[in-house]
């Protein structure tokens, strides 16, 4: 098993992430940036990567990790970027504030102010409820929310670390405007996020937030025209998040696959056109016609990847910073033992 996900990583995902890594060197240096982010939980593997492929070339600039996962940039953002349905399937309000770290007694005490009666009821879909919006604005919780977010933009800061008008990239998975719009609202004045580079660039969930053309998508686009490659890439987007997800025997003969690709890989400049179209097949292939022992491999990754959530290093990192009522705890345990799902690409809809 662990041979057949070796061979997966340095065949078919690691050629995907080292032409994406390869692609943001390429675009650092001909745009003069200053620092490359990468979000916590899946950004560190994507970053490690980068580290990897930057050894020896001139002029990269340095990378550094920000703590902003798809799960805690909504806390930086404030509620207006709260999402409580994930893929049209309807939640609770209980369930929207665990998943961001939000389901502290202190909380528990502003919804049962508030009248909203149970927070594990399901959420109507479309998300119409009045009371969770007079929740909402409840200026307890909003002030809040508000404090959690200036000390995670203080974090952020800190951890980009680049001079006032400098320009930094960011280098993510799928196209969702949460985590990088968190991480240029949180930087310093003359600090800005100049591009962002996706394996997969998605229509934004408010078709009239069109997203300026510095975030580009390299395997998928939505702006170029349709083939295969969306169904096959959004059928395997939970592949390249595992991979870059810290754990068991399986994930780790995938990522040393991955970096047996990139040791592989060319070095120097990237030439999207004579490079993408082997990478997208790869993939295609694997979607389309796995071979047994590949299957195999892969239902064996995905059924251990859903058995057990992984912890969100934002959420455990501001645990530590909050001071008094700030500290969030989860029924006695620290709020670093909440859990959320994986960051995933998601199902485009044809516009």
């Amino acid at each position: 098993m662990s041979d057949a996900l070796h061979r997966l990583g340095r065949d078919v995902v690691g050629p995907a992430l080292v032409l994406q890594i390869r692609w943001a060197l390429e675009l650092q240096a001909r745009l003069a940036l200053r620092r490359m982010c990468f979000a916590a939980h899946d950004g560190w593997f994507l970053r490690a990567l980068y580290d990897r492929l930057a050894d020896g070339e001139a002029k990269v600039a340095p990378s550094c990790l920000v703590s902003l996962t798809d799960a805690s940039a909504p806390i930086r953002l404030g509620l207006a970027a709260f999402r409580p349905s994930r893929a049209g399937v309807p939640t609770s309000l209980s369930a929207v504030l665990a998943a961001h770290g939000l389901d502290d007694e202190e909380v528990g005490q502003i919804v049962a102010r508030a009248g909203y009666g149970d927070p594990a009821r399901p959420l109507p879909e479309p998300w119409n409820d009045r009371g969770l919006h007079l929740l909402l604005d409840d200026p307890a919780l909003v002030e809040i929310v508000a404090a959690r977010g200036a000390v995670l933009s203080r974090t952020v800061v800190a951890e980009v670390g680049a001079e006032a008008g400098s320009r930094v990239g960011f280098v993510g998975f799928g196209f969702d405007t949460r985590v990088e719009e968190a991480l240029t609202d949180a930087l310093a004045p003359g600090l800005l996020v100049e591009h962002g580079l996706y394996l997969a660039l998605l229509p934004p969930r408010d078709p009239s937030d069109v997203p300026p053309e510095r975030r580009l998508g390299l395997l998928f686009d939505y702006r170029r025209p349709r083939g295969t490659a969306e169904s096959a890439i959004t059928q395997l987007a939970w592949l390249f998040s595992a991979a870059c997800a810290r754990g068991s025997d399986d994930v780790v003969a995938l990522q040393a696959g991955i970096l047996d690709a990139a040791d592989r890989a060319p070095r120097g400049l990237v030439s999207l056109l004579d490079e993408r179209p082997g990478v997208v097949g790869a993939i295609e292939r694997l979607a389309y016609f796995p071979t047994k022992e590949e299957a195999r491999a892969l239902g064996a990754l995905e059924r251990r990847r859903t058995d057990a959530g992984p912890h969100d290093p934002v959420f455990e990192r501001l645990a530590r910073a909050w001071k008094g009522g700030l500290l969030v705890r989860v029924g006695g345990r620290p709020l670093c033992e909440a859990y959320y799902r994986y960051q995933r690409l998601r199902v485009s809809r044809r516009v």
